[in-house]
C-alpha cells in the first residue's frame, strides 16, 4: 500500500510539474488569458502579447518561460503537498476514471497556486511583455525603413 501511495504521489507531481511540455503554444499564453479575464476584469496585455508571438516568438516564448518556471518554483511546495495529500487518497484498487479525477482536481489546486503567482506579479508581467513588444515593434520598423 505504501508503495502504492509512493508511486501515485510521483505521478501526480510529474503531472502537475511538467504537464506542459507539449509544443505549440507555451502554456503561460493560456494561463495569462485566465488570470487577465477572471482575477483581472480583463486588463492586461494579451493582444500585445499574442502579437509579439507573432512578431517575435522567441522573445514571446522567453518570457513565457521565464513566468512558468517562476511559477512552478513558487509553487514546488505547493504541487508536493497536493500531491502527497491525493496520493494519500488513492488506493490500489481504484479505477482509471478515479485515478484520472483525482489528477485533475491536483491539477486545478496547483493551478490556482500558478494563478496567484502571476496574480501577484501583474504589473511587472505587462511591464515586461509591453516593453518587449515596443522594442521588437522599433526594431520591425528600422528594418522596414
Amino acid at each position: 500500500m505504501r508503495a502504492m501511495a509512493i508511486a501515485i504521489a510521483l505521478f501526480l507531481c510529474q503531472v502537475c510539474n511538467a504537464q506542459d511540455e507539449k509544443p505549440g503554444l507555451h502554456r503561460f499564453f493560456l494561463d495569462y488569458a485566465i488570470v487577465k479575464h477572471s482575477l483581472k476584469n480583463d486588463q492586461g496585455v494579451f493582444d500585445e502579447l499574442m502579437a509579439l508571438n507573432r512578431l517575435d516568438p522567441r522573445a514571446a516564448n522567453f518570457l513565457a518561460e521565464f513566468w512558468w518556471s517562476k511559477s512552478r518554483r513558487d509553487c514546488s511546495a505547493v504541487a508536493n503537498e497536493v500531491a502527497e495529500r491525493y496520493a494519500r487518497r488513492g488506493t490500489s484498487t481504484m479505477s482509471e476514471a478515479e485515478k484520472d479525477r483525482l489528477v485533475k482536481q491536483a491539477r486545478e489546486e496547483i493551478d490556482q497556486c500558478r494563478y496567484g503567482v502571476y496574480y501577484d506579479h501583474w504589473d511587472e508581467m505587462n511591464r515586461m511583455i509591453k516593453q518587449r513588444y515596443e522594442s521588437v515593434v522599433q526594431q520591425q520598423k528600422k528594418k522596414s525603413n
